[in-house]
């Protein structure tokens, strides 16, 4: 009697565990397809080619999935990349509304400020990063 109640909780913990890798399958699909809808903008916002939108989406999902845990850990280091990634999404925005009203923005000087914003957050991360190692080691020194 005992071996078939041990039986059937196994059989219960079994089933749990496939409907909870299920559930995260389903999250990680759903954040991969809300990923490609949210940039779909942005490519807009350096250019009008469908080709380069979608072929750009699909290696941005590729990329993504097999680079998450590198992003992931990316983001904890770099203090300042969010931030930097917020500018960059502000400065398409703002150049979408550009050319909604009128105003030629070249790909090249989108592509520059891109660069430069994101280039930049990741400096003065690093920077602050070496300040800190840097300030903490001193610290270390004048008390021995």
């Amino acid at each position: 009697m005992r071996r078939e109640a041990g039986a059937g909780a196994g059989a219960r913990r079994a089933a749990v565990t496939r409907a909870r890798g299920a559930q995260v399958l389903f999250c990680v699909e759903v954040s991969d397809l809300l990923f490609a809808v949210d940039s779909i903008p942005a490519v807009f916002g350096v250019t009008q080619d469908p080709l380069i939108v979608f072929t750009s989406n699909i290696f941005a999902i590729a990329g993504l999935r097999s680079l998450y845990q590198v992003i992931s850990k990316l983001v904890q280091n770099l203090e300042y990349l969010e931030p930097a990634v917020g500018l960059v999404l502000g400065f398409v925005g703002l150049k979408m509304i550009g050319e909604f009203l009128g105003m030629d923005v070249p790909a090249e000087l989108s592509l520059g400020v891109v660069i430069a914003l994101l280039s930049g957050g990741v400096g003065l991360s690093m920077f602050k990063q070496e300040d800190e190692e840097d300030g903490t080691d001193g610290e270390a020194k004048n008390e021995a």
